[in-house]
């Protein structure tokens, strides 16, 4: 017997489930229409997730399982591309920054957020 395979599945949201029906991952357009894609650990909370916006801005979150850490990766139409280090409070700690008017800017910030170091172009 064959399988019948779908050309297309049309929803607004989708959830990918493990063997004892946890959201494990998930697939949605909310009601800004931004799209994500989230993967859940087997807490249910949200280990990496990417998203589109609708200006076309990109996100890429990575969180460790204990959220002692997280990075997020970043991209914006008018040409911003980001890296951040953020701590257990979601405090940016550490940016890698650019853009093309500006150039590159490295920042490092303390528990506070205080710029402890940079290496910046003077024009930002």
């Amino acid at each position: 017997m064959s399988e019948q395979v779908a050309e297309v599945i049309r929803v607004r949201q989708l959830e990918v489930v493990d063997s004892e029906g946890n959201t494990r991952a998930e697939m949605h357009v909310d009601d800004k229409e931004a799209v994500a894609l989230q993967m859940l650990g087997v807490d249910g909370k949200v280990l990496s997730a990417l998203s589109v916006l609708p200006d076309g801005s990109t996100t890429l979150n990575l969180n460790s399982q204990n959220r002692k850490a997280s990075v997020l990766v970043t991209s914006a139409p008018e040409g911003l591309l980001g890296l951040v280090l953020l701590d257990e409070e979601q405090r940016q700690r550490a940016a890698v920054l650019y853009t093309r008017e500006h150039g590159p800017a490295v920042r490092v910030h303390d528990e506070a957020g205080k710029v402890v170091w940079s290496a910046v172009n003077p024009q930002w």
